[in-house]
């Protein structure tokens, strides 16, 4: 996720062979980092329920959301002001909604500027339906400006593209975003991205390096999720085709995929900045929900094999403090360096091993293993309590020191220690509850410590709770992960807390970065007001920001925790009945591997 040109970045610092140096680890974080009320007229319209079969094929192929599946399970006892009853299976019909049309230009000006006080809804109704036009104003600034681009610099009016998409227009705002617009209920938008990915989305004709991670959780991401919702065979088809043109990337002495391949040529590299030029922990542990996903799709091991097979290497090597390092080198397997970190480079990693234990209707019961083995130590090498534990920062750990500061990457955290709770099986529930509460808790800290209402890059917390951040920490790049663990812990808690600090965010958001022709840039400076825009709508923000803040004022029917696991990217995966390994031969295959 993007902070500089990947051009000027090289040009800075050339000879740089660690990220070790925080420039460095803050470029690479812009890139790295990695979240409907169906009872009212502006969600996602529904027939029948997702959850259950997700990966059947012999469904009709249709594309409009206004005829497909919804979720329709309610995980938790609603709000007694919820119009919506938890009893109720089927959520919303199209005969009751049959007339309901696309919200006009006129109808989202009107709700631009007008006082939704004056909405006759309850107050949540109001807040989605706020964020549904905002899902539509960043949609309509990257359609109008960059429609096929990978990304929109909003305030240039022009496309905008980062050497992890590679040199081609491929859509990466449009296929990121799929699923937002699915769920938000935007019709035209999404048949319109629809038409695009069948008529334009060609991955054989990319002739340069691109991410591999980026492509795995951005694209492959999306075209899943977009089938899980849609059932539409075109982003299966496109999800699985893209899937193998990036297969070369696992073709090394060991199997650890590297950072680029190149899809015209099979070609591989790892990041010229990346210590000792290996691999990045947090992209090869970042496999797991989708390749899983593929595998029930295609009917093929390989995939699964693959990630299992990396899972064997890092699962055996020797850990120091029992953690994982950032770096690893894809011939010997061994650490490329000390640096441990939860933010940039580390994240994601642990994230998708609760996940993947979730995905599978918790089968996977070695993932949930060392899920537990390394949170604890994580908990008790890299936690830095302020305030009689008020506030809990999760610090960046160098050559076993923590260096104290939190990156805003690592506020995902919350959410991931909250879904650990409901999950618990050993014993741990409340303390991860807790966990999450502060980890929270000091996240939104460091948004309304700032005048700008936003989180810096990164932060520092002293004794007495005062935040600060170095100068290249200061900017705000539209970043969803806060918004993340609010949007868990609403969930799992019903604090209406945390859909206050959501409203919060959108009013930063409307006062800040809305750029009134369309889309919404980040902030170069979250301290000081005057500072300029940076003028780039990562795709990211449809994808996962503005998602987050949609589901986190909708019912809880609204892709239930217990029928759904997102990616890293916000990309809602079903949990995979048919999922075919259970522990013993997910034991017996990594024997064999």
């Amino acid at each position: 996720m993007f902070i500089l040109a990947w051009a000027s970045l090289l040009f800075y610092m050339p000879d740089v062979h660690s990220v070790d140096r925080d420039s460095f680890r803050n470029a690479y974080s812009s890139f790295h980092h990695h979240r409907l009320p169906l009872s009212s007229s502006d969600g996602l319209e529904a027939t029948q329920e997702l959850g259950a079969s997700a990966t059947s094929s012999n469904k009709p192929t249709t594309v409009a959301p206004s005829t497909q599946q919804s979720p329709s399970t309610t995980h938790h006892k609603e709000e007694e002001d919820e119009t919506k009853s938890t009893k109720e299976t089927v959520v919303s019909t199209t005969e009751d909604r049959q007339d309901e049309k696309p919200t006009s230009k006129d109808e989202l000006e009107a709700i631009e500027n007008i006082d939704l006080s004056s909405i006759g809804r309850n107050e949540n109704e109001r807040r989605r339906l706020k964020v549904k036009e905002m899902i539509k104003h960043a949609w309509t600034g990257y359609a109008k400006y960059a429609m096929g681009e990978n990304e929109v610099k909003p305030v240039s009016k022009k496309g905008h593209s980062a050497v992890v998409f590679g040199k081609t227009k491929l859509g990466a705002t449009l296929v990121d975003g799929l699923d937002t617009l699915y769920i938000a209920g935007l019709h035209n938008e999404f048949n319109d991205a629809r038409n695009w990915v069948r008529d334009h989305l060609r991955v054989s004709e990319v002739k340069s390096f691109v991410s591999f991670f980026e492509f795995n959780i951005r694209f492959i991401g999306g075209l899943l999720s977009a089938y899980s919702l849609s059932k539409d065979e075109l982003f299966k088809e496109k999800a699985l085709e893209m899937a193998e043109k990036l297969m070369p990337a696992f073709n090394t002495q060991t199997g650890i995929p590297k950072s680029l391949v190149n899809i015209k040529t099979g070609e591989l590299k790892n990041w010229g900045w990346a210590s000792g030029k290996c691999s990045v922990l947090a992209e090869i542990g970042t496999l797991q929900l989708e390749y899983q996903y593929l595998t029930v799709l295609s009917k093929k091991s390989t995939y699964l094999d693959k990630v299992l097979h990396i899972r064997k290497i890092l699962r055996k090597a020797d850990k120091p403090l029992g953690l994982y390092p950032n770096f690893i080198n894809p011939n010997t397997g061994r650490w490329g360096s000390k640096l441990v970190s939860m933010g940039a480079l580390g994240d994601s990693f642990y994230e998708y091993l609760l996940k993947a234990w979730l995905i599978t209707n918790k089968k996977d019961e070695e993932a949930r293993d060392m899920f537990y083995e390394v949170i604890d130590n994580v908990e008790s090498r890299m936690f830095k309590y302020v305030q009689n534990r008020k506030y809990l920062l999760i610090s960046d750990l160098r050559n076993g020191r923590m260096d104290g500061k939190m990156q805003h990457l690592a506020c995902f955290a919350g959410g991931m220690f909250a879904l650990a709770s409901v999950h618990a099986t050993n014993g741990k529930s409340q303390h991860y509850m807790d966990i999450a509460k502060n980890i929270t808790r000091t996240c939104h800290e460091s948004y309304i410590k700032t005048v700008s209402h936003f989180g810096p890059e990164a932060f520092r917390m002293d004794s007495s709770g005062r935040i600060t951040s170095r100068k290249n920490e200061k900017m705000y790049l539209l970043r969803p992960e806060t918004v993340e663990s609010y949007f868990y812990l609403w969930r799992l808690t019903h604090d209406p807390m945390y859909r206050d600090w959501g409203w919060e965010l959108v009013q930063s958001l409307e006062k800040h970065c809305r750029i009134p022709t369309g889309g919404y840039a980040g902030i170069k400076d979250v301290y000081n007001e005057a500072i300029p825009k940076d003028d780039v709508q990562q795709s990211f923000f449809i994808a996962e920001t503005l998602k987050y803040l949609y589901l986190l004022f909708s019912d809880d029917s609204v892709l239930p925790l217990d029928k759904w696991v997102f990616n890293t990217e916000a990309h809602p995966f079903p949990y995979l009945s048919e999922f075919p390994v259970d522990q013993a031969t997910l034991n017996r295959t990594m024997i064999l591997l």
